[in-house]
């Protein structure tokens, strides 16, 4: 889930970074979220669950503004399918410390700076080294499908004039 929140009344973007532990996506900079369990109706309540598990954000405070394009996360072989939520007002966030190591608050603003996007060799969980686009997030490199989310993101934001 992609949270979009005023900080001091400025849009900041929640992202986590996950706990370490033996799997593909240990200590990712991410978005909320995860596996759709059997008590899930659909995508965005899986979504919603997520976030409420992972930070802490009851769903009924979060107003969906829509999906993004479906991702297919090879290194996990996992189809992901984000959405956007818009909250009125910066959340207490509780992270699971289970799977969240620490959230970070980025304005969104950050995300709009001439050549924030760069590029670098990165090693795939397949074990490939590959020339893959990334965000210096604090000295933080986030990348992959969460970086693609991002970009699409800000092309929407780009294309329908909205401020930030």
């Amino acid at each position: 889930m992609s949270l979009i929140y005023p900080v001091n009344d400025i849009p900041h973007l929640l992202v986590i970074e996950r706990t370490s532990y033996d799997g593909v996506h240990s200590g990712q900079l991410a978005f909320p979220g995860g596996k759709m369990e059997q008590s899930d109706k659909t995508f965005l309540d899986t979504a919603l669950r997520e976030t409420q598990e992972e930070v802490g954000i009851h769903p009924q405070d979060i107003q969906i503004i829509g999906p993004l394009t479906e991702v297919y996360v090879l290194a996990s072989n996992f189809m992901v399918h984000p959405y956007v939520g818009i909250l009125q007002q910066a959340p207490l966030l509780l992270p699971d410390s289970k799977e969240v190591a620490n959230t970070l608050e980025i304005p969104l603003s950050t995300f709009f700076v001439p050549d924030i996007l760069k590029v670098k060799p990165m090693k795939s969980a397949m074990g490939m080294t590959l020339m893959a686009p990334y965000y210096d997030i604090e000295g933080r490199t986030l990348w992959g499908a969460t970086a693609m989310m991002i970009s699409e993101l800000c092309t929407v934001i780009r294309q329908r004039n909205v401020i930030v």
